[in-house]
């Protein structure tokens, strides 16, 4: 008999088996099921059938098979309609069930279409990789992935049984193991301190001491967080705690494009980057911050980003909301800025805010307002954070050499507005600005900017041009021609 451990969660509970080779034990199952007059058909996808035909033979015979196309990509609507649609062209019923040959995505495709197909029927996990072993098999989450986020659509369906063949890693690719490892020292972390120990000292290898023992322990720990919290509802720690990593992995997947980032390989980054941020807010100190980036490189996994991700490309941020939270950064108490600008930043791999152009940049300055063609005589000065949003939006006022100093409003009052004058104003004492231009999104030409801003450069040398895009007061800068903006600054005369 293999090793094995229950998961309980009463009359859904089922069984995990641990063994170097299950074939056997899953050929069992799947020959108890037909004996019981239940219908089975295999869910695996290209890659594992090109390599494991054999054991899909010896464990499933003649059974109905589909194949999913190898990777993040066959996460989708479209292939789980194409399995709903096998599954009905085979008349499985609802006494049937499904095995789930392969990694997390033919895991979480298969649990979603067993959830989905006549509204639920029963399926089994065979995992091939090592994070599916010590992950997404167990516990029940699947689902697919929308164009709007990773996991948005899918259901809680829990599995009626795991088989973990450690066997199966013979095969897998050095870089599809190192990111299962990611999962293994995300368990650790939250969990096992003597696990994360051994994993600094001998860090996992295919066939290697001690893999065996941590898959079985990831098993056990994820089993006692689903059987505590299986949907995810505990309003502290709970089920929660396995999405270590996970908040900025999943952005990063999207925001790169699924496939750039292996699963493993993102959850590394998001894990280095929790760490980091963790100790920026002083809740994690200097040396645990970077045990926990010295374990994940030693797994030979990335511990920041490859290159800079844009901000807008994030899940649920465009670019008109990327400059009011580079606005608000600015705006709110600092203790509030400090935690938004330093989860931002750690996402970016480590990317400021830069303090001309308001984006964000691996420097302050960023890379183009720091080209030495532009002298930073001339300023553009706008008055509504709609107005600096459009011209963001269109991205020309990157184009050409000005520098877009900030929002300045007398009708916010003196604050940080205040002092931005005062630095505006010293740098044209200094000789170093020479023009500048406000710009509006309203047929008015920047009539309370301009008049406080002459109010205060009466009588120094500086040309002072007001500009205005033509669109009508009050109108949502969003229904407006976005580029007028932008070519007003460009041709330094009003687009009415």
């Amino acid at each position: 008999m293999p090793e094995a451990l229950t998961v309980n969660l009463a009359e859904r509970s089922y069984r995990i088996a641990f063994g170097r080779d299950l074939t056997s034990e899953v050929r069992a199952q799947a020959e108890s099921l037909r004996a019981a007059g239940r219908a089975i058909a295999v869910v695996t996808d290209r890659t594992v059938a090109a390599k494991q035909e054999a054991a899909l033979q010896t464990m499933f015979g003649s059974a109905p098979r589909w194949e999913a196309p190898s990777g993040e990509g066959a996460k989708s609507l479209s292939e789980l309609e194409r399995l709903l649609e096998f599954l009905a062209q085979k008349r499985l019923d609802r006494s049937s069930a499904l095995f789930a040959v392969g990694g997390g995505v033919v895991g979480d495709l298969c649990g979603f279409a067993a959830a989905s197909y006549l509204r639920g029927i029963d399926y089994y996990q065979v995992p091939t990789t090592l994070l599916a072993m010590v992950d997404s098999s167990v516990g029940g989450k699947t689902g697919v992935n929308l164009r709007a986020g990773k996991n948005l659509a899918g259901a809680f369906h829990q599995p009626r049984g795991v088989f973990i063949s450690t066997g199966l890693l013979d095969t897998l690719p050095t870089r599809e193991f190192a990111a299962g490892a990611a999962e293994v020292i995300k368990s650790a972390l939250i969990a096992d301190a003597g696990l994360f120990a051994s994993l600094e000292t001998t860090p996992l290898s295919p066939g290697g001491p001690g893999l065996d023992g941590a898959i079985r322990r990831c098993c056990s720990i994820k089993a006692a967080v689903v059987e505590a919290d299986e949907r995810e509802l505990s309003a502290e720690g709970g089920r929660a705690l396995l999405n270590l990593g996970h908040t900025f992995g999943h952005a990063i997947e999207q925001a790169a494009g699924y496939g750039r980032y292996l699963h493993g390989e993102a959850v590394a980054i998001g894990l280095c980057a929790a760490a980091r941020l963790s100790q920026k807010l002083g809740r994690l100190t200097g040396p645990d911050m970077a045990r926990v980036e010295a374990a994940v490189a030693a797994h030979a996994l990335p511990v920041r980003l490859r290159e800079p991700l844009a901000l807008a490309d994030l899940p649920g941020i465009g670019k008109k909301t990327a400059m009011r939270l580079a606005l608000n950064i600015l705006r709110r108490p600092p203790n509030i800025a400090l935690e938004l600008s330093a989860a931002l930043s750690e996402l970016h791999g480590s990317i400021q805010l830069c303090s001309c152009c308001f984006t964000f940049s691996e420097n302050d300055p960023c890379a183009i307002c720091a080209d030495p063609r532009r002298d930073g005589s001339l300023v553009c000065v706008v008055e509504q954070p709609g107005d600096l949003m459009a011209i963001a939006k269109t991205g020309s006022f990157r184009g050409h050499y000005h520098i877009l100093h900030g929002v300045l409003s007398p009708m916010d009052g003196v604050g940080p507005e205040e002092i931005k004058v005062g630095e505006l104003i010293g740098r044209i004492d200094s000789g170093s600005i020479r023009e500048i231009l406000i710009a509006t999104s309203s047929t008015v030409p920047g009539e309370a900017t301009a008049s406080y801003l002459i109010d205060r450069i009466q009588g120094k040398k500086v040309k002072l041009t007001r500009l205005a895009c033509g669109i009508p007061m009050g109108m949502d800068i969003k229904y407006a021609d976005k580029y007028t903006l932008a070519k007003a600054i460009e041709s330094r005369s009003p687009v009415l």
